[in-house]
């Protein structure tokens, strides 16, 4: 490991992803679970970064989720709250808005986009 990875830990996360990933495509043989396993992977380090104040970190996990399944209504639910927690609450709407008609959440619940903006503005509240 380079001594700047130590300090910004940046391949500790890519790795710790990469090993995730080997044992999630080793062990996961129904066809599309290993993406959802993976965007659940993904979104629950992204909700402990975000925990932390790591909210880059979390961003990217939460992008990374939504970019291996496209209706993973966690990541959505991830991203728009930490772009929320950063006073972005116009970039946390777009991001809702820019998601599925229907999403799942993490026990295959479908879910409308309008039912989550919903919810979402009236968290604002």
């Amino acid at each position: 490991m380079g001594l700047l990875s130590r300090f910004f830990g940046a391949s500790d996360r890519q790795e710790q992803k990469r090993k995730k990933f080997r044992e999630l495509e080793r062990f996961v043989v129904v066809e599309g679970m290993c993406e959802t396993m993976k965007a659940s992977w993904l979104t629950s380090r992204g909700n402990a970064y975000g925990e932390e104040g790591k909210l880059k970190e979390a961003m990217e996990d939460f992008t990374e989720a939504i970019n291996i399944k496209k209706d993973y209504l966690p990541a959505y639910l991830g991203l728009a709250v930490t772009y929320k927690t950063q006073g972005q609450e116009k970039e946390a709407l777009e991001i809702l808005e820019a998601a599925p008609e229907e999403m799942r959440t993490g026990n295959n619940v479908t879910v409308t986009r309008a039912q989550i903006i919903e919810n979402f503005r009236g968290l604002e509240k």
